[in-house]
């Protein structure tokens, strides 16, 4: 089941969504946000429409927006139950005599309830609280609170739910506990009918749904993007996920933030997890944590690409893969031995440029904002190294970026020296946006040509999918739905 949001500040927005077909394989229940709306619900109006309601009514000091008094506040209520809804929603920090007494009301109205904790913060005793929620009577309890990082939901996943506790984590590192809410137990979870009409950060919309981003099935074959904050801009869940609904395939791709891997790993495992992707900052600190990995992965000592069975977690990295698409498609073929490579970026994913670029038989010079990086990945590969100062100052054939620079800030670039980018190539591996500063800059600078780093990312998802599920698939397969 799934229970669909609202935002509507007045009667006749809300009465269009509980009126609006939708197309959903869940059934579904809608909440009602009566604090939210600029007038008195329209009860007549909500009751022909014919929808199991969820009826709340949110003080400012609860996260709402009704500011009368308690007295009024519970004559919406009582109007509400005049009109059976599903289920009342009532704060479990609402003074208790009002919340004892609106229970006992819903109780005999045969109304379930569902009792609502939302913590502002990061809650520092989750089992405890949850258990405090639980020791006043309901039919559902809500328990929400933000978490800073997903592997603290290990935590979560701990407590015992007999599917009355529904477990939402707000924020980006908590959006797992929604799309994948039945391997948290929840009996149901809160989706928007689009973007616009959310009630908090992060939650997912009808879209979603019929993507296959929310996974309703514990069975179903799980896999993760695990990385910083940055990953909330990934394509992967998006895609993965629209190809396995597209090939009837039972699985769900998700993400998990966190800057160290020990965590994720152990998530990934309570999961269910058979695979993952990974991505800054945990392509080199996650691999003394496998179980094995490939000889060119060794080598490279950077890992995109987990897969987990009975051995243990494998790691290999088909970021050389993608690097060497995109390469070919930017020379049109197979570069020409002995060109001139100027790399940027020390870290993870330039490991794996600087082992595609000798491969295919480029001179390399590295270049890092922290000197020493680069200095360490010039001497294992052998490459040439300058100061990031003196970037501008360096001959090159192809300008290839992999740092972050023009991923969080578009207006940023790693290479200012514009009047230096004509009659070169230039590859930004940054995948999001589509077309980075540098990119943008490179083509009206005269560039033979510039190419951003969704080709690439293309052919690195074709490697995951063939090390985890051994599919071959055409890369015009996987460009249809990028």
């Amino acid at each position: 089941m799934l229970c669909l949001t609202g935002n509507e500040k007045c009667n006749t927005e809300l009465l269009e969504r509980l009126t609006r077909p939708v197309e959903c394989p869940q059934p579904l229940v809608y909440e009602i946000r009566s604090d939210l709306l600029g007038e008195p619900p329209d009860f007549a109006g909500i009751l022909s429409s014919g929808r199991k309601i969820i009826f709340t009514c949110r003080r400012t000091e609860e996260g709402g927006s009704f500011a009368g008094c308690e007295n009024e506040r519970m004559q919406l209520f009582e109007k509400a139950l005049d009109f059976t809804p599903w289920a009342i929603d009532v704060e479990f920090d609402t003074a208790p005599d009002f919340r004892d007494t609106l229970i006992k009301k819903a109780q005999a109205c045969g109304v379930k309830v569902i009792l609502s904790k939302h913590f502002p913060r990061r809650c520092p005793d989750v089992c405890t609280e949850v258990n405090r929620l639980r020791s006043v009577e309901a039919d559902y309890w809500k328990f929400v609170a933000p978490v800073d990082d997903s592997a603290e939901l290990c935590e979560w996943l701990d407590i015992e739910n007999d599917g009355k506790l529904i477990l939402i984590a707000s924020g980006a590192a908590g959006q797992i506990s929604r799309f994948w809410y039945r391997r948290f137990a929840s009996p149901f979870t809160y989706i928007a009918m689009d973007k616009s009409s959310t009630t908090a950060d992060f939650q997912p919309v009808l879209a979603d749904v019929l993507n296959g981003r929310i996974s309703f099935n514990d069975d179903d074959e799980a896999f993760l993007i695990m990385g910083g904050s940055q990953i909330v801009n990934s394509r992967g869940p998006d895609v993965f996920n629209r190809l396995f609904v597209e090939k009837n395939f039972k699985g769900a791709y998700s993400l998990a933030i966190a800057e160290e891997p020990q965590g994720l790993l152990k998530l990934a495992e309570k999961l269910g997890v058979a695979g993952a992707s990974v991505t800054k900052p945990l392509k080199e600190k996650i691999i003394p944590l496998l179980d094995s990995i490939d000889e060119r992965t060794l080598k490279i000592s950077a890992v995109n690409t987990l897969c987990r069975d009975a051995d243990g977690w494998r790691g290999t990295n088909t970021d050389v893969v993608g690097f060497e698409g995109s390469l070919k498609k930017l020379y049109g073929g197979t570069p020409p031995h002995g060109q001139h490579a100027l790399l940027l970026g020390a870290g993870g994913a330039a490991r794996a440029v600087a082992y595609a670029l000798l491969s295919s038989g480029f001179k390399v010079c590295v270049c890092n904002r922290t000197h020493v990086r680069a200095e360490k990945l010039a001497s294992e590969f052998g490459l040439d190294v300058c100061n990031w100062e003196d970037r501008g100052g360096i001959e090159f054939d192809l300008l290839v970026n992999s740092t972050s620079i023009g991923m969080d800030d578009p207006d940023s670039t790693p290479f200012p020296f514009i009047e230096r980018l004509k009659g070169r190539r230039i590859l930004d591996i940054i995948s999001h946006p589509a077309e980075t500063r540098l990119v943008l800059e490179a083509r009206r600078a005269g560039t033979i040509a510039a190419m951003g780093g969704k080709v690439m990312w293309q052919y690195q998802a074709l490697g995951q999918l063939d090390f985890w599920l051994g599919w071959k698939i055409a890369l015009e397969e996987l460009e249809e739905l990028t």
